[in-house]
């Protein structure tokens, strides 16, 4: 078996376009693994654009890439190996490692092992590659596997990393992640339209008849997030402060809980 390299950019059709107007189903799939596997942070996922730097299209575009932020260094290159070593099953066709200078196509050299798939790149300040601050991975589906959503664990891997170990948990509900679970403090980020910044968010929660209901409130401003403020022409003016509020009620499943 094998994945069959599909260039995006030279697609025949337009992107945006049904089915490729969302997320490819694989990829959520792969990102909901590789955040149980090795943490991280989304950085984003379908948007109609142009690759940065340039004007041919952007996979991101037809729903077919997701970028993943993974510090510190190991663990991003732990998620590296296991993104190749399990790509077949992962429908996974390219990753772009952009500290690391390189981009990995599936059956790049054929006859070659696939650790070996790697092809340098030139550092260029403008896309990220080779930049000291890009610590995150482009993580591309082919056309064929685009549309699997098949559950990753049920895929028969090979070669899976055992899970990260995670700090001490010190709150039960971290909103920013939206699921049931124990995570840090220091885990609280917010990513609106690919930009990603810490948060302190105000929770308060109860227990109700077996469920955890409450209340999640944090705020910050346009200019956080390069956010452009909108213009109404009978308003005189926007606050500069944005404030969410975010109401749960959990209940824990009664089966699998990955």
């Amino acid at each position: 078996m094998t994945v069959t390299f599909f260039d995006w950019q030279r697609a025949t059709f337009p992107p945006g376009v049904a089915p490729y107007n969302t997320l490819s189903p694989n990829l959520i799939a792969v990102r909901h693994e590789l955040e149980t596997r090795h943490g991280g942070t989304r950085l984003g996922g379908y948007s109609v654009r142009p690759v940065r730097n340039g004007t041919d299209p952007s996979s991101h575009g037809f729903g077919a890439a997701i970028n993943h932020r993974i510090e510190p260094r190991e663990r991003l290159l732990q998620a590296v190996d296991w993104l190749i070593a399990n790509h077949v099953r992962l429908g996974i066709q390219a990753i772009h490692d952009y500290v690391g200078c390189r981009i990995w196509h599936a059956n790049r050299y054929p006859g070659k092992p696939m650790e070996a798939w790697w092809r340098p790149q030139r550092p260029n300040p403008a896309n990220g590659m080779g930049q000291s601050w890009a610590t995150y991975l482009h993580i591309e589906t082919d056309r064929l596997n685009w549309s699997n959503n098949v559950p990753v664990h049920l895929r028969d891997l090979v070669n899976p990393l055992p899970p990260p170990v995670e700090p001490k948990p010190t709150v039960l509900f971290d909103p920013a992640k939206g699921v049931w679970g124990l995570y840090p403090l220091n885990k609280n980020k917010l990513t609106i339209r690919e930009v990603t910044k810490p948060v302190t968010w105000d929770v308060t929660a109860r227990f109700v008849n077996g469920a955890v209901t409450g209340l999640a409130k944090t705020q910050f401003t346009f200019a956080d997030f390069e956010l452009p403020k909108p213009r109404v022409a009978s308003v005189l003016s926007v606050d500069d402060e944005i404030r969410l509020e975010y109401e749960f009620r959990l209940v824990p499943a009664s089966g699998d809980r990955r």
